[in-house]
């Protein structure tokens, strides 16, 4: 997918409307903004007189609010001052208290009275109100209200009824009125003497004639010391204050008017729904039915302030709501004027731009088109540039008679180097080259400039760290009058590509090794096999020989160290058969490591550092235990020499990154158990260190390895699922690392058995099958050694025939597995057609992925490897005889 740029023609013919376009989209733009800003400037203000009128309505309801509570403040002082005066005096007279009271009242808002509460005993009733009636009333009794009407008070054992009133003519028919008998009133007395402090009540049949509610304050008078227990016998009686809450609202806000503003008292003392006292409307309009103002409507306003004041043990809430003068004294005109200038402003400076932009247009019109093409030209560079970055592609160009080379910023990249580092001429880039390959560069670049032969290069390049890079470079020479003036070309990473190259033909070398090994070990296996059956056969026959027999021992242990040494071939092929069980590598690797500490010298150090986490691994647990003991020997063998030997071994979890991945593109897998084992040694030199895991290389003297050690590791690694490398700097020590796949659980793994006891046969007949003559002859003689009949075929074929003929004799087949004509396996399945379901011994010196075949893979069979041992053969033989007999 390609990008272009567009340039539109600049001498296109242009209507009238067209010219005007570009000029009126900055011009209205402008516009646009400058009323925007107009506007936001209008509601900032607006926003701004919104919050002066909410502060102003906040400072004068609080201010009125505050008037209320100390005007309420101040009529309870009073009400104190005049209770000092009753506990100050044995005795006060109707005129001492009318005299009193007077002075208070001087100042006194219309609707607030003063009464003297006394604390009458039952036995104190007739002469209280012989008081009453001496005053020049008569018919004055203490009284209770029954149904709206004053009755004469039954007889209890306290009264508290009003003696002194003023003044009198506010509600006189009150005096003699026990206050005890109205819950509310008693539920104040009885909360003022218990706290000593003044208390607060609906004034109930204290109302007065115009039917406003009233309030009563109470104040407790006491005889002497008080105390919590002698209240009762102290208590003289109260001083109380009666009053109308809507005069003394009026009276609190008289002050401030006008001001625009309506204020409603409730009491919110109780649970239950605030009880309604007292409303003021503001002078500005007329009255309001108080009924009609509900709190959380009053609440509920954009508008209104609330506060809370304590009067009397009372809790009221005071709230203020604006009336319609309070709007008319807060108008806010600087909103309306700064919208005003603000349009008047943005006009003129729309119709300056207009001029101006007209101006600039034109200049701009000149300057777009060179503008496109360096943009064109941007672009063009820019995909350029990421298509090389992608391909790791840079262009070069060599001026040949100024020696000036200049680079695409991919080459810089690939070569590690800013520009300011880098000498832009040929000698630089020389310098950069591998000193082991510069030759080979000039001798490609002097072959194009002085014959025209095509520049193509494959060379290494070293980066300012040290590193290597493989490049490749194609290129050629510009001629002129027969003169090369100039050379072109590119240069591409290809570092990637050789490694994966490099891996690929040390697979196929090592897979090529493998089939090699894999078919000289069938060779092996089976002359081994027949030299184990021919040493068996002469010990029997060597018996109370005490020399020969020890010459036949070592003769069948050396046969034994063959056979192990071909079966680490095998495994280093990859194609010998592992016991897969799932164990834990931690102790696997802790378990190993103490078992070669033993046979160290106590001056080498051995750390071992293996996870927390349990790492599982399935695979063959005596095989990967040779794989440590080798490695930890190698390092053993390599410190030697060295002062404070240390071979360190670590287990960890490890994750596999694009790196790994890259190296190893065969594993499959995220996480891995990591093996590291390291020494301090004398290393491995860096051109053995591409050869250390072929069969039979080593480092070592004559007589100290024989060089299976790293091979049989590497395959055995192979054969698990994981991955072997070795890093190493001569004199610095060398590491190995160990990448294994980890499962999911953890088991013990099981190991056969060993039988060494040889069991004899009871003349039971074997067919025996096999193309190896020396193989077939040996175990035809041990056989019939063992106390069996023996019927030899050469092949598949002549079984078939001789089982056909012999059917009837034949207890059991003993057949190798690959033979020319037709193999083993074959064999036997034609046998099975036949009708005969004889048990089947297979023997191969082959591995199971040549053979194909598993044991037990085929019914009734058993598998055995070339060399077997004759009394693991002969055990196995009469297992298969027996179980067929039952």
């Amino acid at each position: 997918m390609s990008r272009g740029v567009t340039v539109s023609r600049l001498d296109k013919p242009a209507s009238s409307e067209d010219r005007r376009r570009p000029y009126l989209l900055p011009v209205a733009f402008a516009g646009f903004i400058g009323v925007v800003i107009s506007l936001l400037l209008y509601l900032m203000a607006v926003g701004w007189g919104e919050e002066r009128l909410q502060r102003a309505f906040v400072t004068a309801a609080d201010d009125r609010i505050s008037s209320l509570n100390t005007r309420m403040g101040f009529k309870l002082q009073q009400l104190n001052s005049l209770a000092v005066f009753f506990e100050s005096s044995q005795y006060v007279s109707p005129e001492e208290f009318s005299h009193f009271v007077s002075h208070l009242s001087e100042d006194n808002e219309a609707g607030f009275a003063y009464a003297w509460i006394p604390h009458v005993r039952d036995d104190e009733r007739e002469s209280f109100e012989g008081s009453l009636n001496s005053s020049g009333k008569t018919a004055l009794e203490i009284r209770d209200k029954k149904n709206k009407t004053m009755v004469r008070a039954a007889s209890r054992s306290d009264y508290f009824p009003i003696q002194y009133l003023q003044p009198e003519q506010k509600s006189w028919m009150t005096i003699g009125y026990d206050l005890a008998t109205n819950v509310d009133m008693q539920e104040a007395l009885n909360t003022a003497r218990i706290s000593l402090s003044p208390r607060a009540s609906l004034a109930g049949a204290m109302q007065d004639r115009s039917g406003e509610t009233g309030i009563v304050m109470f104040v407790p008078v006491f005889h002497g010391m008080v105390t919590q227990a002698n209240q009762h016998q102290k208590l003289q009686g109260f001083v109380a204050g009666v009053f109308s809450p809507d005069a003394v609202l009026a009276k609190s806000i008289s002050d401030f008017e006008p001001a625009g503003l309506d204020l409603d008292l409730f009491d919110i003392s109780t649970e239950s729904a605030p009880k309604h006292l007292a409303t003021y409307t503001a002078i500005t309009r007329n009255a309001q039915n108080s009924s009609m103002r509900d709190h959380q409507t009053l609440l509920s306003q954009v508008l209104s302030y609330s506060r809370k004041i304590e009067v009397a043990g009372k809790t009221w809430e005071v709230i203020a709501s604006p009336a319609p003068a309070f709007f008319e004294g807060q108008k806010n005109l600087l909103p309306i004027f700064i919208l005003g200038f603000g349009l008047l402003l943005t006009g003129s400076l729309c119709l300056l731009l207009y001029s101006t932009v007209q101006n600039a247009h034109r200049q701009r019109q000149f300057a777009n088109a060179a503008i496109a093409a360096k943009e064109a030209l941007e672009c063009s560079e820019k995909m350029l540039s990421d298509a090389q970055a992608m391909a790791k592609l840079g262009n070069w160009n060599w001026d040949i008679q100024s020696n000036e080379l200049q680079w695409s910023d991919e080459i810089y990249r690939i070569f590690g180097l800013q520009p300011q580092q880098f000498g832009a001429s040929y000698e630089a880039f020389l310098n950069s080259v591998h000193p082991d390959d510069r030759e080979m560069v000039n001798h490609a670049t002097s072959a194009a400039v002085e014959h025209g032969t095509h520049y193509a290069i494959d060379h290494r390049i070293v980066l300012a760290d040290g590193s290597e890079r493989f490049v490749h470079e194609e290129g050629g020479a510009i001629f002129e009058d027969g003169k090369a003036v100039r050379m072109m070309g590119t240069v591409q990473d290809i570092t990637e590509q050789r490694g994966l190259e490099d891996q690929l033909r040390h697979a196929q070398k090592m897979e090529a090794i493998g089939t090699l090994v894999g078919g000289i070990a069938h060779d092996f296996n089976n002359t081994l096999a027949a030299i184990q059956g021919n040493v068996y056969l002469a010990r029997r026959a060597a018996q109370g020989n005490a020399v020969v027999l020890d010459k036949l021992t070592a003769v069948e242990k050396m046969g034994g160290r063959a056979a192990d040494m071909i079966k680490k071939l095998l495994t280093f092929a990859r194609k010998d058969t592992v016991s897969i069980a799932t164990f834990s590598m931690n102790e696997l690797v802790e378990e190993t490591v103490m078992l070669a500490r033993r046979g160290f010298a106590e001056d080498v150090e051995i750390r071992c550092e293996v996870s927390d986490q349990n790492l599982p691994v399935a695979g063959d647990i005596s095989l990967l235990e040779q794989v440590i003991l080798n490695l930890l020997n190698n390092a053993y063998d390599a410190v030697s020499q060295v002062e404070s030997p240390l071979i360190s071994c670590s287990l960890q979890p490890s994750r596999a990154d694009e790196f790994l991945r890259i190296r190893h593109p065969e594993l499959e897998g995220d996480v891995f158990a990591l093996l590291v084992i390291r020494d301090n040694g004398y290393g491995i030199p860096e051109k053995y260190l591409k050869n250390i895991f072929e069969p039979f290389f080593t480092t070592k003297e004559v007589g100290k390895g024989t060089g299976l050690g790293l091979s049989m590791a590497y395959g055995a690694i192979h054969n698990h699922g994981g991955v072997i490398e070795v890093s190493s700097k001569q004199g610095e020590g060398c590491e190995f690392k160990i990448y294994l796949p980890i499962c999911s659980e953890a088991g013990v793994p099981q190991g056969d058995e060993l039988i060494d006891d040889v069991a004899k046969g009871e003349g039971e007949t074997i067919l025996l099958v096999d193309d190896h003559h020396d193989m077939r002859s040996s175990s035809a003689e041990v056989l019939s050694e063992l106390g069996y009949q023996v019927i030899e075929a050469v092949d598949g074929e002549q079984a078939v025939e001789l089982f056909n003929a012999n059917r009837e004799r034949l207890d059991i087949i003993i057949s190798d597995v690959v033979m020319p004509k037709m193999s083993g396996i074959d064999a036997v399945r034609h046998i099975r057609a036949l009708g005969g379901d004889l048990p089947v011994v297979f023997v191969s010196g082959y591995s199971e992925e040549k053979t194909g075949l598993v044991d037990g893979s085929v019914a009734n069979s058993r598998l055995l490897a070339k060399p077997y041992d004759v009394g693991e053969l002969s055990q196995l033989l009469r297992r298969l005889i027996e179980a067929e007999k039952t």
